[in-house]
């Protein structure tokens, strides 16, 4: 603990207690030179990226607008 104390004089900073817990946090939080830094990353990704999956729908939905027309339903 002596170690401790002589580092954090050394360095301009305080020592704190496991009994000081709330002192510490209080520190912390008013100190300025910690401040919150929130990044986004945002990814861009195509709705459909496949040429196959694309072609697959088209086809479903043309054969059904056919198969509704052959059978008189439109």
């Amino acid at each position: 603990m002596l170690l401790l104390n002589q580092l954090a004089t050394q360095t301009n900073g305080q020592t704190f207690m496991p009994d000081q817990l709330d002192s510490l946090i209080k520190n912390l939080l008013e100190n300025e030179d910690y401040k919150a830094i929130q990044k986004e990353i945002t990814k861009n990704i195509p709705l459909i990226d496949s040429v196959l999956l694309l072609i697959l729908i088209a086809v479903s939905l043309a054969s059904e607008w056919f198969i509704r027309k052959y059978n008189g339903m439109l």
